[in-house]
């Protein structure tokens, strides 16, 4: 094993002394490495005292503690690395007792147990905590709760104080984020975001916290006053809200947290009660330490959350680092129109011209999907100077807003950028492995597309189903009140090759249309694109893949990425929002566990759209289908499909959010079009309300719950950038309206519903 300890402060040098020598005591490790931040006369400093027996190394990589560890594992030999604070003291037994978890091989890292060393009068040690310190909050002093000596258990996260990883995955996993830390007054909890990649790229790798393996970390005096105290209750909010912002899940990963603040702080408060009744006068004091902890870190998460989350890459500014060769240039393009355009980081990186080959039309930005092995990994906004931007500026744009993403598939990056040549796309053969498993097995699928009065765009989108690598699936194409035969003309026309064939349901309403096309389809899982979109070639191989990876989801919903962005209108829409309703490239699942983190019965941000669907046919059976009296062709024009993912997740369903399943829609051009479709969504959510609670009245409690949150939402809706400055009001009211018009409308739908069942059952008898 390699010791790792990274150090910055030439103040804190004689404790970083102490935590040297104590690694240098330990009987299972090599030769311990001491990596200095940014801090060139401490560089001095520690090689003179260091000697040979220590390998003493600058930090190559970004300012803080997250590069300094990374530099450290780069430089070491061996195939376990632990890292040690530099004010923290290890003892005699620490690798021997940390090593001992590992020998099970599913166990990807390892945790101790960390100790206040609370400052004396002399300021070394041997003083004791405040009267009024609660031993809940010892995180607040870089301590932690741990098993009792001798066990261990399995937890989310361990901390950076006292950890052990296995070398392999931690560099698989990309290291610590060097824009993501303790760094430039930044508190965010770089470990616990290390811990759940590492876990991510194991599939599933265990974290062990052990109630030995001790150190003790120092406490100075001045972090031993109510105000620092404060001070670190709210720093950790606000660190968690960044957390919540780039692991994978979002909130949904704060587990441990939410079980801290459920459990750990109730029983807190009542060992406090009980202590105050026997008369000891700290007990009171603590308990109100306890709240106000609790408190400060509450308001921390809430102004980060409410303030927005800068991007970690903009605001990680290095000061000594060499300037970049797109720097200067916008990071988004202009509002008017903007170049669809598809990077591949597996191969060289192409020139980006204003100017589009086959339309000769002269794009002022770009709107780049970044793929690696053809896996789509995020978009990146780019504006295009008149003279094209060069592969070069091309790679450092995607560095700069991707870069977490590349260094989890691509290793090697740890040690570079991303450059103009791309990445080996051999490096990520597990993704291309994992699709070729899925589609030497691949599930019988039925693609459902459902289209009113047909158009052009149909064509599009039936050459694209053509066109699918999947080797199993049918196409049904559900014609809407058809006023003639032309689709089938169009559908001989687009389909060549792919078993295709048309169904028609008389009566309007694309509920309906939906229905129709899963009671008419052969595949065990029934896909739905709308008739305005087009499907990535590999977008049924990735829905496959997404239901093999979780045989137990229902269903699952995909990525919705615009086709043109050739208006104002357009680009407008999509930058606010557009169809990903706020989700990005991580995958999520929503299953029973997450419904305290986003309940079913809100949809913001959006569980999904049905024109990227995919659920298992005997689910929608078993549901019957999507309420007819919502969506398109009803009074109550929307959220037939917000209802169904609502009721497949009430009924205890699990739904999993798949990026990698990709189509493309082609947005309304004009704000008139805009106009009818906000409308549309706001009439459409006050109708699934009125749905849900004309379903089951007890709804209502749940709702009254779920107002805070919706009225924080609205406080925090963004009003800026938009085409005329701010977010345009009459869009505003257009939405309110309908809102305030969907029970009216919902109650008129639902009625007609009932009658045109009535009639169909009469006329079949």
């Amino acid at each position: 094993m390699t010791v790792v300890i990274a150090c910055f402060d030439l103040d804190r040098w004689p404790i970083t002394r102490r935590a040297v020598e104590s690694a240098l005591s330990q009987d299972r490790s090599a030769p311990p490495i001491v990596v200095v931040d940014h801090n060139e006369e401490l560089y001095a400093l520690a090689t003179r005292w260091c000697g040979s027996d220590v390998v003493v190394l600058r930090n190559e990589m970004g300012r803080g503690a997250s590069g300094a560890r990374n530099t450290g594992v780069r430089a070491a030999r061996t195939e376990l690395v632990a890292f040690l604070d530099d004010d923290a003291i290890a003892s005699p037994t620490w690798l021997s007792e940390l090593v001992e978890p590992v020998r099970d091989p599913s166990v990807v890292g390892v945790g101790g147990a960390i100790e206040p060393a609370w400052s004396g009068e002399t300021g070394q040690g041997g003083g004791v905590a405040p009267r009024w310190f609660p031993t809940e909050f010892g995180w607040t002093v870089g301590a932690t709760a741990t098993p009792a000596a001798g066990r261990h258990e399995v937890v989310r996260n361990v901390w950076s104080g006292n950890m052990l990883v296995r070398k392999d995955v931690f560099l698989r996993a990309g290291g610590f984020r060097d824009d993501f830390g303790k760094v430039a007054g930044a508190r965010e909890p770089e470990d616990t975001e290390l811990c759940l990649r590492m876990s991510a790229v194991s599939d599933g790798g265990r974290w062990c916290l052990l109630g030995g393996a001790r150190v003790d970390h120092h406490v100075p005096a001045s972090r031993q006053t109510r105000t620092s105290f404060l001070r670190r209750c709210w720093a950790e909010g606000v660190g968690k809200a960044a957390l919540s912002a780039v692991a994978q899940g979002g909130t949904a990963a704060l587990t441990a947290e939410q079980d801290y603040l459920t459990r750990t702080v109730p029983r807190a408060l009542v060992a406090r009660g009980r202590e105050t009744l026997r008369g000891d006068l700290a007990a009171p004091d603590q308990a109100g330490m306890i709240v106000a902890g609790v408190a400060a870190a509450g308001a921390g998460f809430l102004t980060r959350r409410l303030r927005g989350l800068r991007a970690p890459a903009d605001r990680n500014a290095d000061a000594g680092r060499a300037p970049t060769p797109s720097e200067g240039l916008a990071a988004e393009p202009a509002p008017d129109a903007a170049r669809i355009v598809e990077v591949e980081v597996g191969a060289p990186l192409p020139r980006l011209e204003r100017r589009e080959p086959e339309s000769g039309q002269d794009y002022p930005g770009a709107h780049v999907l970044v793929r690696l092995a053809t896996e789509p990994i995020g978009v990146v906004q780019a504006a295009i100077p008149p003279s094209g931007l060069p592969p070069e500026q091309l790679a450092d744009l995607i560095w700069r807003q991707l870069s977490s993403q590349l260094l989890e598939r691509c290793p090697s990056l740890t040690s570079s950028r991303l450059t103009s040549e791309g990445v080996l796309a051999t490096e990520c053969s597990a993704y291309l492995d994992e699709r070729a498993a899925t589609l030497a097995d691949a599930p019988p699928i039925t693609v459902v597309v459902c289209t009113k009065d047909p158009d052009e765009r149909i064509l599009a989108c039936l050459s694209a189903l053509d066109a699918q690598e999947y080797p199993e699936y049918e196409v049904v194409v559900v014609d809407n009140a058809p006023r003639s035969d032309m689709l089938i003309g169009m559908m001989a026309q687009a389909i060549r090759s792919a078993p295709a064939r048309r169904v028609v349901e008389p009566v309007p309403g694309v509920a309906r249309a939906r229905n129709l096309g899963w009671r008419a389809a052969d595949g065990a899982i029934v896909a739905y694109i709308d008739d305005d979109e087009v499907a990535d070639p590999h977008w049924l191989a990735e829905i496959a893949r997404a239901l093999r990876r979780h045989p137990s989801a229902s269903a699952l919903t995909g990525k919705i990425l615009p086709a043109v962005l050739d208006t104002e209108a357009q680009c407008w829409f999509e930058k606010f929002g557009g169809h990903g309703k706020g989700r990005g490239f991580s995958p999520v699942v929503f299953d029973p566990a997450s419904h305290r983190i986003q309940h079913p019965l809100y949809p913001l941000p959006s569980f999904g759209a049905s024109g990227n669907m995919a659920v298992r046919r005997h689910v929608l059976a078993e549901l019957g289908g999507f309420d007819n009296a919502l969506g398109p062709g009803t009074p109550a024009l929307g959220s037939e499909d917000t209802a169904f993912l609502s009721d497949l997740m009430l009924a205890g369903h699990t739904l999993v959010y798949w990026p990698g399943a990709v189509v493309r829609h082609r947005h309304y051009e004009d704000w008139s079009g805009i106009s009818r479709q906000f409308y549309g969504y706001g009439l459409g959510l006050g109708a699934f309300y009125t749905r849900a609670v004309l379903n089951d009245p007890r709804r209502l409690i749940v709702l009254s719950r779920l107002a805070p949150t919706a009225l924080r939402e609205m406080a925090g809706r963004r009003r800026e950038g938009g085409p005329r400055g701010e977010y345009p009001m009459e869009l505003d009211r257009l939405e309110r309206r309908g809102l305030y018009r969907g029970p009216v409308q919902y109650l008129r739908s639902r009625h007609e519903a009932r009658r045109i069942t009535v009639e169909r059952v009469l006329v079949e008898a």
